[in-house]
């Protein structure tokens, strides 16, 4: 039984992918978001900024349409989406490797 599939590149559709983190996913740069007020991340993450300011690696999930995900830590293995509402401001912090 053949099942469907991505088999190449153009096959996939990357609309949904977030441009204002696309320069930042290309370099591997760290990124700070903050977030407006009322868009607080409540998960824990950010709690000495109010969960207003987050830092993060930025991935990409994979998939015939694929998005940007909020990796934490260098060596995760995986990350949810990146805020895509309320976003504020994201400035890069740099490449670290």
């Amino acid at each position: 039984m053949k099942v469907k599939g991505c088999t190449y590149e153009s096959d996939r559709d990357f609309s949904d992918l977030d441009k204002r983190y696309t320069e930042f996913y290309e370099r591997g740069e760290r990124v700070e978001v903050e977030l407006e007020e009322g868009w607080e991340m409540l998960m824990g993450y950010g709690c000495l900024t109010g969960g207003r300011k987050l830092r993060f690696w930025i991935g990409r999930s994979t998939g015939i349409r694929p998005i940007y995900l909020m990796i934490l830590n260098r060596n995760s293995s995986g990350g949810c989406g990146v805020p895509n509402g309320g976003v504020k401001s994201i400035r890069g912090l740099g490449i670290f490797k």
